[in-house]
């Protein structure tokens, strides 16, 4: 009977999907169906997209023997996606022999192993699966070291992501007959509401929406900061100079100050060797100030500041005068006119141009800087503008380029 039961849940993605007590939406159900050996999937957000693929990883897994390898653009993303497939895993009561951050063996053989996209993590491997997390976000010289991997077993390569321009070899899979394609749109989800569609609709950027929930391929060839500038300074965690927060003492902190609709968010940058690089990212919707000041707090014990630069425009006068009393920071207030924006941007492009600036894969990060020009959400970007005018390692620039888009 137990082996009646595994037979299903592996073949009938209802019956599996019915076990979790999940709803099936007919989107996620043709995805789980596809037994293709290349599939693409572009998929907006909250469409239930980590969903699917832990479903998907759950019934190839059931198959004794087989090893899939789950690839996401971060530590964090790929930590998350496993506790996801943990926690269906115990509510099916499928037998596990080993368990650990990184890798979930059950006791027929198989192994499921989610790890960050780094070509040091992943090398070595043979797979009988690979799925490639938000593929969009990954490095296209990663997939050098991914199809390998797949030879032997004759393996199949799962690609699933939200867009992010049209460029990539996410953008060129989608493009490729030899994949067969998927689409998870909120335009087909039940449980996301048109109030809540109409609400990110007026707080976002026609191309952000279009991106971020239509899962749309849209152009980014406007933007201040071009696709292949922002893409060529990020750096995977093993390859980031790596020191100790208390010894070295070269961080800096930039802070955008939410308002309205808007995030406040926190970049911390380190300088090592005459280079700058994102550490550490932490975006907050509609946190009172008085939080914000214990935010800053902790994360100066655990950097030691050198500066932290805010946003003291308007309202954030009186927030930077707040914090500075109350907490005794080095902070520098950044008052924003047409000029000091433009000096501002300008200086975070040449930090990037020079290769003085090295970026995470961050995905907010990533976005707003591709869109950063056509699109009026840059709470990331002007975050990190702040963390890099704090450490004075860039000569301001005596011209101006960007005229008068910003």
């Amino acid at each position: 009977m137990r082996y009646l039961r595994l037979i299903l849940l592996a073949l009938d993605p209802v019956y599996l999907m019915k076990q979790l007590s999940l709803r099936p939406y007919k989107y996620q159900l043709s995805f789980l169906k596809d037994t293709s050996s290349r599939i693409v999937v572009k998929a907006g957000r909250q469409t239930g997209k980590s969903t699917a693929v832990a479903l998907l990883t759950i019934q190839f897994a059931i198959m004794p023997n087989k090893t899939i390898l789950i690839i996401s653009p971060s530590l964090r993303q790929s930590s998350e996606l496993l506790r996801k497939i943990r926690r269906f895993v115990s509510r099916l009561d499928i037998p596990v022999c080993k368990d650990t951050s990184s890798e979930l063996e059950l006791c027929n053989g198989s192994r499921i192993l989610s790890l960050p996209a780094s070509e040091y993590t992943i090398r070595g491997y043979s797979a009988h699966m690979v799925i490639v997390d938000e593929a969009a976000f990954v490095p296209d010289t990663l997939y050098e070291t991914i199809t390998p991997m797949l030879a032997a077993t004759n393996g199949r390569l799962i690609l699933v992501s939200t867009p992010f321009g049209k460029k990539g070899y996410f953008y060129r899979a989608w493009l490729d007959d030899g994949f067969s394609h998927h689409e998870f749109s909120v335009n087909d989800c039940p449980h996301i509401s048109k109030e809540f569609l109409d609400e990110e609709r007026n707080r976002m950027s026609e191309l952000a929406f279009r991106q971020e929930y239509l899962a749309e391929f849209v152009e980014h060839e406007n933007c201040v900061f071009p696709y292949s500038l922002v893409m060529g300074a990020v750096v995977d965690a093993d390859d980031r100079e790596m020191g100790s927060y208390a010894n070295e003492q070269s961080f800096y902190c930039g802070v955008d100050l939410a308002k309205h609709v808007d995030y406040t968010v926190f970049v911390v940058v380190k300088e090592i060797h005459g280079v700058l690089e994102v550490v550490e990212i932490e975006t907050y919707q509609k946190i009172p100030y008085p939080l914000i000041s214990e935010r800053l707090k902790k994360l100066h014990s655990k950097f030691n500041f050198r500066r932290i630069v805010i946003d003291a425009t308007g309202v954030g006068e009186a927030v930077v005068d707040m914090l500075k009393w109350d907490s005794h920071l080095p902070i520098e207030p950044f008052v924003f006119t047409t000029r000091s924006k433009l000096e501002l941007i300008e200086m975070l492009r040449v930090a990037l141009e020079n290769g003085e600036l090295k970026l995470i894969r961050n995905q907010r990060l990533l976005t707003e800087l591709t869109m950063f020009g056509v699109e009026e959400h840059d709470d990331h970007v002007i975050a990190l503008a702040l963390a890099v005018w704090a450490s004075h390692k860039i000569k301001k620039p005596k011209a101006f380029v960007f005229g008068g888009r910003i």
